[in-house]
């Protein structure tokens, strides 16, 4: 209450500057309307019972963790990134990540969480806060440690009291949701392209072709060998294009774990990834009927036969139900119209994509 009132009382004298400031107009200013003044708007917000940040007064310093930027709506840390999925960065840099990144967390994201914890509905709560699997007893511990990271204020704090502490899993993703915009991406990741990006003091590549498909364990390791600091929640999101050859489509899809292994016998029923169905067109040319093969996807035997498939160019075409198995379409590259192989990656290790520009 003691903060209230400071609060009220700097921004009546802010409102009593607002309105000074217009003296020696030639027309004098016409006096707020009643609840128009940031004191009185403050004041309803109360009374409606709403949450707001914490405001950083003289009291306080000014200073402690508030809730981290995430950039473009386009970057790791607003949109995340799903295992075996795509960022680039500087100069057309890409890295994949075989783990998964969650997004960082907002404010917006916690306030609401308090809201459902508050109204007796954790389980919705925890996935807000994308929690893992089983973790909504610890939503209450989390929403309380998260506002007092970022420094935000909630109407009735009794709502997060009680409940078990933070389980080990939340902790870690509290640990990585608080992070800053410029943090290292957590879990293993695989360089795709190492980009045309030059380091300004010695004009050497930021990434070196060295480590083009190679994965490592954190983002740390791999910047032990770049000249900048690459992989961060800053990179944003890229979709693979929908063709590429079958070295780039092979790559993407073990990383998302959606290749199975193993011989076809082994199959088990419910089991995930399903096998794929792989289509493989063939065309001689001119007025030739195109054909097509199937057969189910085996990994040893794709390892035999798919240098006689190196002229295809290759897509995942996704089931619609969770019982019918994905496909692998293989098409002649020379069946492809010419936008969609400019849109395939030209060469290995540098690449003409870069982040797309801001809006």
């Amino acid at each position: 209450e003691d903060e209230d009132e400071e609060e009220d009382e700097d921004e009546e004298a802010e409102d009593e500057e607002e309105s000074s400031s217009s003296a020696g107009a030639a027309r004098p200013k016409a006096k707020a309307a009643p609840g128009s003044s940031k004191r009185d708007r403050r004041k309803a917000a109360r009374a409606a019972g709403e949450a707001t940040p914490a405001k950083r007064g003289r009291k306080s310093g000014g200073k402690g963790r508030v809730a981290p930027s995430q950039g473009s709506g386009r970057t790791v840390a607003a949109r995340g990134l799903p295992p075996g999925s795509l960022a680039v960065g500087r100069g057309g840099f890409e890295v994949r990540s075989l783990d998964g990144v969650l997004p960082l967390l907002s404010a917006e994201a916690v306030l609401k969480a308090v809201k459902l914890v508050s109204s007796g509905r954790p389980h919705e709560a925890a996935s807000e806060l994308r929690l893992p699997l089983g973790e909504q007893h610890s939503v209450r511990a989390f929403c309380k440690v998260a506002c007092r990271e970022l420094k935000l204020s909630v109407p009735t704090p009794t709502a997060l009291e009680g409940g078990p502490p933070l389980s080990e899993a939340a902790q870690r993703r509290l640990s990585e949701g608080v992070a800053q915009l410029d943090a290292n991406l957590p879990g293993r990741l695989l360089v795709v392209r190492a980009g045309t990006a030059v380091s300004e003091e010695t004009g050497k590549p930021l990434c070196p072709l060295s480590l083009v498909d190679r994965i490592f364990e954190t983002a740390e390791e791999l910047h032990k060998s770049t000249a900048a600091r690459l992989a961060t929640y800053q990179l944003e999101t890229c979709a693979d294009p929908p063709f590429s050859p079958w070295d780039a489509t092979f790559q993407r899809l073990s990383a998302g774990g959606l290749l199975p292994t193993g011989p076809v016998e082994e199959d088990m029923p419910g089991m995930f990834p399903r096998r794929p169905l792989v289509l493989r067109l063939a065309w001689d040319g001119g007025d030739a009927v195109p054909t097509c093969s199937t057969a189910l996807y085996d990994d040893a035997a794709w390892k035999e036969q798919r240098a006689a498939g190196a002229e295809l160019e290759w897509a995942l075409l996704e089931a619609a139900t969770r019982d019918a198995p994905p496909v692998l379409l293989g098409v002649p590259r020379v069946l492809l119209v010419p936008a969609e192989q400019e849109a395939r990656p030209s060469g290995k290790g540098t690449s003409s994509r870069e982040a797309p520009a801001e809006a």
